[in-house]
């Protein structure tokens, strides 16, 4: 497997297919909503207008997308907004690759990695509480619970069950 970081240039050639995986991952989540592309639209607008902000990290297998990283950096605090592997790919592996990498391609300097997940996606939130994030609040809308735990309490407790 293969992880890179996207320029916008790769990234507006790659959102169209990044947005299905996310919509895709909703629609296990919300059965009955229909995302449309009004849907795509929006995210895509939202993403272009914060790109600067945003570091995205793809990973492919032979070319073909098998989840993505979306995070942004405030100080020494990384926020993760975005985590989504393809439905092909959620046995673990593409996961396990992305951790390992991680330290290597994360900025100088972070002290605090959080997560934003919604409440309805109990797998996700299972993940974090194994890696060692804890809920820490919740958004505004109150559809999703904020996620964070120091940079190398994660390193350690993934070292531990990620099998390193």
């Amino acid at each position: 497997m293969e992880l890179r970081i996207l320029d916008h240039s790769e990234f507006l050639q790659q959102s169209f297919t990044m947005f299905r995986v996310l919509a895709d991952n909703m629609s296990r989540l919300h059965p009955g909503e229909t995302v449309t592309a009004e849907d795509y639209d929006a995210w895509l607008a939202y993403q272009n207008a914060h790109f600067p902000e945003k570091t995205f990290l793809v990973l492919e297998q032979g070319g073909t997308l098998a989840g993505y990283l979306q995070y942004s950096v405030s100080g020494d605090v990384l926020t993760v907004e975005e985590l989504e592997i393809t439905s092909e790919w959620q046995n673990g592996i593409a996961l396990r690759h992305l951790l390992r990498a991680m330290p290597e391609l994360l900025p100088e300097g972070i002290q605090t990695v959080e997560a934003y997940i919604h409440k309805d996606n109990e797998r996700s939130r299972r993940l974090a509480e194994r890696l060692g994030l804890r809920p820490a609040g919740e958004t505004e809308s109150g559809k999703s619970l904020l996620y964070s735990a120091p940079k190398n309490l994660l390193k350690s407790v993934a070292q531990r069950h990620l099998n390193y």
